[in-house]
């Protein structure tokens, strides 16, 4: 008689893709969300702007930004977000599952740049830090997170008022895919 035996180890590896396609990212204190377009996909690394109502250039331009090939940029066309202070903001997958948040709120006054430190609790007020908009370089759209130690996959990284008369069309909120757990 023979035996044979043969051992194997087998390595899964997370997706390197995140569909967004269907998500929502709600907004408090005026009771909107804005539910990202079909066919809106991140890799590990790259971000989601969600902007009000400014062309790409237009955006870039005010917010001294370029914005790379790692970022999808959409223009809500004026529907989302609407920043005046104290909004939070959550991230809900297509089946309406929490993801992320709600975040920190909006300083009262508005007109400001909060990121967000990568690993960290979105309810937090440690987690984030506060600068003016007043100083548009402050803003770091589609870019500005590292990898954290314990990556939280998909999250609200970033949300801007721009200070300014009608500089509203240029605020945002960012959205950062570093890899799933």
């Amino acid at each position: 008689t023979a035996s044979n035996t043969v051992d194997a180890a087998v390595t899964v590896l997370p997706p390197a893709f995140v569909d967004l396609s269907g998500w929502k990212v709600d907004q408090t204190n005026s009771a909107r969300s804005f539910t990202v377009p079909d066919d809106t996909v991140l890799a590990e690394g790259e971000y989601l702007v969600l902007a009000r109502n400014a062309p790409r250039a237009e955006f870039e331009a005010f917010w001294g930004r370029s914005l790379g090939s790692g970022v999808v940029y959409v223009n809500t066309g004026d529907l989302w977000p609407s920043i005046n202070g104290s909004e939070t903001f959550q991230l809900r997958n297509a089946s309406g599952v929490s993801v992320d948040g709600p975040t920190v709120p909006m300083p009262v006054a508005a007109a400001s740049v909060l990121r967000r430190t990568p690993g960290t609790t979105a309810g937090s007020a440690a987690s984030w830090t506060t600068a003016s908009a007043g100083t548009p370089s402050n803003a770091s759209p589609g870019s500005g997170q590292s990898a954290a130690a314990s990556p939280a996959g998909t999250y609200i990284s970033e949300f801007a008022d721009a200070s300014g008369a009608g500089n509203f069309v240029f605020e945002f909120v960012e959205i950062h895919f570093d890899r799933f757990p």
